[in-house]
């Protein structure tokens, strides 16, 4: 198993990550062989999001950026963060759900709170002449949720990015034959794109946050 990395923004990596997987690119959604998909779940600057979506732009990729409706650090429906969107939307970019819910420590989670979240972010898209959101991550998803992803159980006409078209759910994530590959809290964990065998795998996920 590869070792953690330190992950901090670089504008030269995410090319160098970009380049690499040129000609695998897919939207979630679609079918490929060998498809990867990249996703951003921003938690806490969009200033930050709205660079990288240009860099995606610039190498003709169209990356998933999913919003949270109930974030403590931004709020999507200010007049200087709805330019903000509409410009990552303007560079080709879609926008989905970052979901959190607050049941998802309890054991009976069943999205009780989604369709609420969903509504703050279809009616905002609307708004800056967006199409309704396809997509959705969890925030900090617990094993329940991933669970319930892994059984194809999720809000009816969304797609989860924890189905199991898209993730493996498995003690052994080295193992996996969908590979997950997340900077999450600044580290790479379960592997580094730039040394990843993208031949190895029956697809891939890539998820950077701004």
């Amino acid at each position: 198993m590869s070792k953690m990395r330190s992950k901090k923004f670089s504008e030269k990596e995410k090319k160098a990550i970009l380049e690499k997987v040129d000609g695998y690119w897919c939207e979630f959604g679609n079918d490929k062989n060998i498809p990867v998909y990249l996703r951003h779940d921003v938690e806490a600057d969009l200033d930050k999001a709205c660079q990288i979506a240009k860099l995606n732009k610039s190498r003709k990729v169209r990356g998933l950026f999913t919003l949270q409706v109930v974030s403590e650090f931004y709020n999507i429906n200010s007049e200087y963060n709805k330019k903000i969107i509409k410009e990552i939307l303007d560079n080709e970019q879609e926008i989905g759900l970052h979901y959190y819910s607050s049941y998802r420590e309890s054991d009976d989670f069943d999205f009780q709170d989604y369709q609420y979240q969903a509504n703050i972010l279809n009616n905002f898209l609307k708004t800056i002449g967006g199409n309704r959101f396809r997509c959705f991550s969890y925030h900090r998803p617990t094993k329940k949720q991933l669970e319930k992803s892994a059984k194809g159980e999720c809000p009816s006409g969304y797609i989860d990015c924890y189905s199991g078209k898209y993730f493996e759910l498995t003690d052994e994530p080295h193992k996996a034959r969908k590979k997950y590959m997340s900077d999450s809290d600044h580290e790479w964990r379960y592997g580094y794109p730039l040394e990843c065998d993208i031949e190895n795998f029956d697809c891939i996920q890539i998820l950077m946050h701004p």
